[in-house]
């Protein structure tokens, strides 16, 4: 194994690649980099690439592979790293990614229908992991619990300085607002965690979805407003209003572990985020 040389990962060598592929590699670049995984194109002596995906704790994406079954998924191989099952060899697809294209209204909805379909179609063999859950009353009052106690400890810190005892009030609040308990309380099941563009690849032969490492269990109307959103258009007239504030809700906790765990450095940004954001949600 090797160390990452600017964060806390490990990846392995060369020879061990060679090892689990069975042949020799000839080239090995990097695509993506951050904290939380390295993401690179492996070429073999044939010629033929395969992706190379080392995560850290951070991540239920090699579990999920070993269990989910879908034609919206790329074929997948996870592979141990230090007694540990982060590693992935991910099929590599020669098509480009939703960010590439333009879509029309009409097409947007329609890929929006699509993909969401598939999602709650997918088939599992034995437990699906899952990195929360926050489907039900009991989990999300579990789930809200925490995510407040953390923010309170930013702000008690003097970490954040925007964000402060008023705005956490106020998303005490929304996160138990009747239209967000509702949506709580209805069909809940595989949730993405992370829709974006460049996470869907528009192969002729069907679409693809991928980087699932923040997987979760929670409603599902999720997945549609996530995506509505990253194709530029107003979700509201798609899902229940507290659909929206839900979406609002995780993408503010997501910058509260950001700047807890996660990227601490980055702090002041994600206080400046979370003071926007908090904004949005519903008056309550």
């Amino acid at each position: 194994m090797i160390k990452h040389p600017y964060f806390n990962l490990l990846l392995h060598d060369d020879e061990e690649l060679e090892s689990i592929l069975g042949t020799s590699i000839t080239e090995r670049s990097t695509l993506h980099q951050w904290p939380l995984s390295c993401v690179q194109r492996i070429r073999m002596s044939d010629a033929s690439t395969i992706i190379y995906k080392v995560q850290g704790e951070f991540s239920v994406e090699a579990p999920f592979y070993r269990a989910a079954r879908s034609s919206l998924l790329v074929s997948a191989r996870a592979i141990e790293q230090n007694d540990s099952l982060h590693a992935l060899l991910l099929e590599d697809i020669d098509a480009p990614c939703l960010s590439e294209l333009t879509l029309d209204r009409d097409e947007a909805l329609r890929l929006v229908d699509d993909i969401t379909y598939q999602i709650s179609q997918i088939e599992v063999e034995g437990a699906l992991p899952f990195l929360t859950t926050i489907g039900g009353l009991s989990n999300w009052n579990r789930y809200t619990i925490t995510q407040l106690r953390d923010l309170e400890t930013l702000i008690e810190r003097g970490t954040f300085r925007e964000t402060n005892r008023d705005v956490l009030d106020r998303i005490a609040s929304v996160c138990n607002h009747s239209s967000v308990l509702t949506v709580i309380q209805s069909t809940s099941g595989l949730v993405h965690g992370d829709l974006n563009r460049g996470n869907i690849i528009m192969h002729p032969d069907g679409t693809k979805v991928i980087d699932w490492q923040k997987a979760f269990y929670g409603p599902i109307e999720l997945n549609r407003a996530n995506l509505l959103e990253e194709l530029g258009m107003d979700p509201r007239p798609y899902v229940n209003p507290g659909v929206i504030d839900l979406l609002g809700i995780l993408k503010i906790s997501w910058f509260i572990q950001c700047a807890l765990r996660w990227f601490p450095d980055g702090a002041e940004g994600y206080d400046r985020e979370i003071a926007k954001l908090q904004l949005c949600l519903t008056e309550c």
